[in-house]
């Protein structure tokens, strides 16, 4: 196993409900599990508002998935980069899957200021721009390699979520992000990971 980190089957963290299922003996890795929680607390605690989008990138089936990270890390740079020259407060964290056959994709969480972000619309079109620049793509050749995973409220799909501090639902949107997030920290599909890479990465807590 490339990655030397801790799992967990317990049904909560922090308090908080997640998606491991110990019946199924579906775990989830702590590590992954406490920079979501720590995100969660870092920019709740300096915006009223907080938006949350999670987004998947995928790799060209005609190429062989590349040994480390470079590419993700390349792509997610320039988009902190674009938020920030906006005066845009962002954090992110990503994590990389692995099959058996040779495949791979990275599942993507974007924490932004909610006072100024609402809608997915443009950033994801700005990360299907600056994936297919990571990879070296002609224009058009990207189309579909970046998904909007929408966030399913009770019966209704939104573009994700808005933590409002001090709003009666608050804590249950919460609960609802940690859980929703609790998927990309599964272990199944870290197994692969090649040797010397990270299943992971992401945005630390600000000072």
């Amino acid at each position: 196993m490339p990655y030397q980190h801790k799992t967990t089957c317990e049904t909560s963290f922090q308090g908080h409900p997640i998606q491991a299922y110990p019946e199924h003996e579906l775990d989830c890795l702590t590590a992954i599990l406490q920079r979501i929680y720590d995100i969660f607390s870092d920019m709740t605690g300096r915006h009223c508002r907080v938006t949350l989008f999670r987004f998947d990138l995928h790799f060209p089936a005609n190429k062989a998935c590349p040994s480390d990270n470079d590419l993700i890390r390349r792509a997610i740079s320039n988009l902190v980069l674009h938020a920030r020259r906006d005066g845009i407060d962002i954090r992110h964290l990503w994590a990389r899957e692995d099959t058996d056959g040779g495949r791979c994709h990275w599942h993507l969480a974007l924490w932004l200021d909610g006072s100024k972000v609402v809608r997915a619309f443009h950033w994801l079109r700005l990360l299907e721009n600056l994936w297919s620049q990571a990879l070296g793509l002609a224009e058009g050749e990207g189309k579909g390699l970046v998904e909007h995973c929408p966030a399913i409220v009770g019966d209704k799909s939104t573009d994700g979520l808005m933590l409002v501090r001090g709003a009666p639902e608050f804590q249950e949107t919460l609960d609802h992000g940690v859980y929703w997030l609790s998927y990309i920290s599964k272990s199944r599909g870290k197994e692969s990971t090649p040797v010397g890479a990270s299943c992971f990465g992401g945005s630390l807590a600000r000072p």
